[in-house]
């Protein structure tokens, strides 16, 4: 815009009536005020939202007391419950640890008295081997060929021998499938492409005790035949006159009266004496009826599961079979 046009307007409002600028004024004027009458409004819309709200949640005291109370009821009820519950636990643990005391209090009396027993027949058996002697001492020494650390030495001698004669090495072929049968039998798991040697030796060895018991027991347990001689039934002979020497002497001892205590220790002498003479010289004769039939027969048994390729390990090993 030129500063002519400027000027001519600015000469124009000066010279324009008073009841034109009034006019103007108050239409300036009105505008403000309804931006003033605006903040006002909304003050009062909130004040009248709060009223509103303090009456909308305004709640009776006596509800209010009644619904606080029935909630402690509830409450302290569930309180009583526990309370109750908590003591019939500790009631029951109480019990369980009086039983356990009463228990361990009667162990402990049991233990003390075997205790007075133990030393009790310690002293006697001392007292006994101070007036006898060796005569009433049960005990084997360990030089003795009865005594424990020689049955030791024995069954090491015996797992040599064993090994050596169900050997499967060298020489000797195997027949799995035989095997098979004999491995569930003893509850042995082997795939079947697995060739456990060690463990087929083992079910043999085993085999072969339980073979032997079984011969041992039918030659003591079952009565000789006629055609049965003198010389092969004479250490079932024995065994069977020291049972019933040993059961005689035991009722003459508790039948007849006597102070002495050697009395009491004859039963235990003539059985170790008898098993300690069989123990050294029983079937010490390899031409025994019995030595021969379990030779026999493991020879026989053992011949189903392995094959001797090679004659002189046979012969070898069946010249060591009388030494089992």
């Amino acid at each position: 815009m030129s500063q002519q046009n400027l000027r001519q307007e600015a000469e124009a409002k000066q010279e324009a009536p008073p009841n034109q600028l009034l006019q103007q004024s108050v239409s300036i004027a009105i505008p403000d005020q309804q931006q003033q009458a605006a903040p006002n409004a909304t003050i009062d819309h909130k004040q009248q939202f709060k009223v509103d709200s303090q009456q909308q949640f305004k709640v009776d005291p006596q509800q209010q007391f009644k619904t606080d109370h029935q909630q402690r009821f509830k409450m302290t009820d569930e309180l009583n419950r526990r309370v109750h519950t908590l003591e019939s636990t500790n009631a029951q643990l109480q019990h369980e640890i009086e039983k356990w005391r009463r228990g361990s209090q009667l162990r402990d009396t049991e233990f003390t008295q075997i205790r007075q027993e133990k030393a009790k027949l310690e002293s006697e058996l001392s007292s006994m081997e101070s007036r006898f002697g060796a005569a009433v001492n049960i005990r084997w020494s360990d030089n003795d060929t009865n005594s424990a650390y020689s049955l030791r030495k024995d069954l090491e001698k015996l797992d040599g021998i064993l090994f050596n004669y169900t050997t499967l090495k060298k020489g000797v072929e195997i027949n799995y499938d035989s095997f098979k049968p004999l491995l569930q039998k003893y509850k042995c798991r082997i795939k079947d492409d697995d060739t456990n040697d060690s463990l087929l030796q083992a079910a043999l060895q085993r085999l072969i005790f339980e073979e032997v018991f079984a011969q041992a027991d039918e030659y003591f347990q079952n009565p000789p035949t006629q055609s049965s001689s003198p010389d092969s039934i004479l250490e079932r002979e024995i065994t069977e006159l020291t049972r019933q020497l040993v059961v005689q002497l035991q009722t003459f001892v508790t039948s007849r009266l006597g102070t002495d205590k050697f009395s009491s220790i004859a039963p235990i002498r003539i059985r170790q004496i008898s098993n300690a003479v069989l123990g050294s010289r029983g079937f010490a004769c390899t031409s025994h009826p019995l030595v021969t039939d379990i030779v026999s027969r493991l020879d026989k048994t053992l011949s189903q599961y392995r094959k001797f390729t090679d004659s002189k390990k046979k012969a070898t090993l069946d010249a060591k079979s009388n030494d089992l």
